[in-house]
């Protein structure tokens, strides 16, 4: 178990590095998150400091950090939903469209899942299987975004 001042410290810590993010000094705030991690190794700062790669577009990074996340945690719908949108950014189009179902499965009322999933599926040319995950986002969280996207897409097929 680790020692309540650890886990204080990283705490800290962690505060410390999504500060220095949110300033945009995203080589301090990974250091920081970093250390917090050696201090207690959790999934939450996995995630903070997987959010803080993507700010850096060390894409990779985050990717691993995601991972890690959720090999602590596997029941978070945020974490899949955004280790498939890195993956998506990357182009590992099958292992996005993977980790939105799992998105999805924990958190069948997220309307980014969906569209994200639509995204992938776009990707790859699956014009029925973006239209299907539209419909659904649009269902559950109706914008302009995701109604023009489906407008376009009913264009491109014919109807």
């Amino acid at each position: 178990m680790i020692q309540w001042w650890r886990r204080r410290r990283a705490s800290h810590l962690a505060k410390k590095a999504s500060n220095s993010a949110a300033h945009g000094n995203y080589p301090r705030a990974i250091q920081e998150a970093t250390a917090a991690l050696l201090l207690d190794p959790n999934p939450e700062t996995y995630h903070l400091r997987g959010q803080i790669h993507r700010l850096a577009d060390l894409l990779e990074k985050a990717h691993l950090d995601y991972s890690e996340a959720i090999n602590l945690t596997a029941d978070d719908a945020t974490l899949f939903l955004e280790r498939g949108q890195i993956k998506a950014d990357l182009g590992q189009h099958d292992g996005a469209l993977i980790d939105f179902e799992q998105a999805i499965r924990l958190a069948p009322s997220d309307a980014t899942a969906y569209f994200s999933r639509a995204q992938s599926h776009i990707a790859q040319d699956n014009v029925d299987g973006a239209l299907d995950d539209l419909d659904k986002a649009i269902k559950t969280n109706p914008n302009a975004a995701m109604v023009r996207m489906r407008g376009e897409l009913r264009m491109v097929k014919g109807n």
